[in-house]
Order: structure tokens, then C-alpha cells, then sequence
């Protein structure tokens, strides 16, 4: 899925782990999109199965959520047109998140079609969830019209919180609740980064804790697994311009 770009003004880190069934040829991606200023779209998503018609699918997408993002396409917006661009692919079905952050205005705007939930980690507060709704995973509606809107929120972000974003395989596991593994990938984190500024060697310290504690069997693991952690410094970090 390539490398996405390295912005001074949002700190960063991502794995990614293919499934030991299809090694290197899997359906899950991420994008980081500069918007102009501090206003930076981010994308992950994850094409149910496997194999190369699961990646053909992932490419197409990701660069149809790349070109819509740089329009200035809403995270509704972007999350309707995908949806129509699935629906015409026969028995396919995609989790997806979009997310905005306007590092000025200390807030983000989020939509999500089915995805896990972004847990949030605000600076000398609790890990949590991003409160959003989630609608339907993209192919469910009809392509003819009619279906489930997505609906889009926008939420306050204070600076220094950071932000992960993941795919179903680092949280899904035979035998346990999913519910219950994302409370663990937050408390994982929210030790992980306690007290330390979200710096890239920092994030990338956190994220290698983070597969740790949750991929614990990873020569056996059947499922792609995707982690973008952010660091949201706010609205006086590194001039983007410049």
C-alpha cells in the first residue's frame, strides 16, 4: 500500500502484519492526506478475505479515498461516494474510517462505515473511544439508492492527544470478546505513552508494544493486522509550509 507521507506537524507510527494464510496479499490500508494547514484526512480500511482479488479491491480504494480526500470531500461524503464505488463490485464488503483533523481548531470530524472505533488518548486523561456513530460497512446498501446514510461527527481533540487507528485482525481473536480486546489495546496504550511526548520514537516504541500484547501467537495469526498511532501536537507544532 506504499509509504504514507511524514508530516512534521503530526508525529506518527504503523505496522503492519499479512496473515500467515496469505503472506504480503491482504485487504487492509491507510492513508495520511495533507489538506493544506494543519487539516490532515486520514483513511483506514480493510477489504473482507484475502488473496489478490482482496488487494486489487484495496488499491482501487485507496485510491479512490486519496482523490476524493484532496477534493475537500466531507468524511460523510467521502464514506457515500466509496460506498457507491463497492456496491457496484459483486459480494464485496469493506470496513472503512475517515477521519479529518483540524490541528487549529483543536477538534476532529470522524465517519466510520462499520470500522473499530479510534481510541483516543487525551493528555493527563483516561484512554477512551471516539464517540461516533458507525454505520453500515460499505456494499451493504443498495446500489440503486435507498440505503443507511452515514453520518459524520465532530468532536473536541485537545493538543497532545494521540490517536489509534487499526483494522479488525489486531483485536479479533477465536474465543474472545472483541469489546474487551479494544479495552485492552487502550490500556496498553495509555501505559505505553503515560507521561511521554508523543514524539515518532516514542509512537514507534508504542506501537511494537502494542502488536506485543495483542498479537501474542503471530506464527499463527489468520488475519491482516494494521496500526496507525498519531500524535496531535496542536495548533503551535512545526510550520506545515515550511
Amino acid at each position: 500500500m506504499g509509504e504514507p507521507p511524514t508530516l512534521a506537524y503530526l508525529p506518527s507510527a504503523h505496522r503492519y502484519l499479512a496473515s500467515v494464510q496469505d503472506p504480503g496479499v491482504g485487504g487492509d490500508w491507510f492513508d495520511v492526506i495533507p489538506l493544506g494547514g494543519r487539516r490532515t484526512g486520514v483513511v483506514i480500511g480493510d477489504v473482507m478475505g484475502r488473496g489478490l482479488e482482496a488487494a486489487a479491491v484495496m488499491g482501487q480504494l485507496r485510491a479512490a479515498s486519496h482523490a476524493l480526500a484532496r477534493t475537500g470531500a466531507t468524511p460523510s461524503g467521502l464514506m457515500t461516494s466509496l460506498d457507491a464505488f463497492v456496491g457496484d463490485l459483486a459480494g464485496q464488503l469493506v470496513t472503512c474510517l475517515y477521519l479529518v483533523l483540524d490541528q487549529d481548531a483543536c477538534e476532529v470530524t470522524v465517519c466510520s462505515a462499520g470500522h473499530p472505533p479510534v481510541v483516543v488518548l487525551p493528555p493527563g486523561g483516561p484512554p477512551g473511544r471516539l464517540r461516533a456513530p458507525v454505520g453500515v460497512p460499505l456494499g451493504v446498501n443498495d446500489p440503486g439508492g435507498g440505503g443507511v446514510p452515514f453520518e459524520e461527527v465532530t468532536l473536541p481533540l485537545p493538543p497532545g492527544s494521540v490517536l489509534a487507528l487499526y483494522t479488525d485482525g489486531l483485536v479479533e481473536q477465536p474465543g474472545t470478546d472483541i469489546e474487551a480486546r479494544i479495552d485492552v489495546l487502550a490500556r496498553t496504550a495509555g501505559a505505553a505513552l503515560k507521561g511521554a511526548r508523543a514524539d515518532p520514537k516514542v509512537l514507534d516504541r508504542a506501537a511494537d508494544r502494542l502488536i506485543s500484547a495483542l498479537i501474542t501467537a503471530p506464527a499463527d495469526h489468520d488475519d491482516d493486522v494494521t496500526l496507525l498511532l498519531l500524535g496531535v501536537p496542536g495548533p503551535h507544532g512545526p510550520d506545515p509550509d515550511h
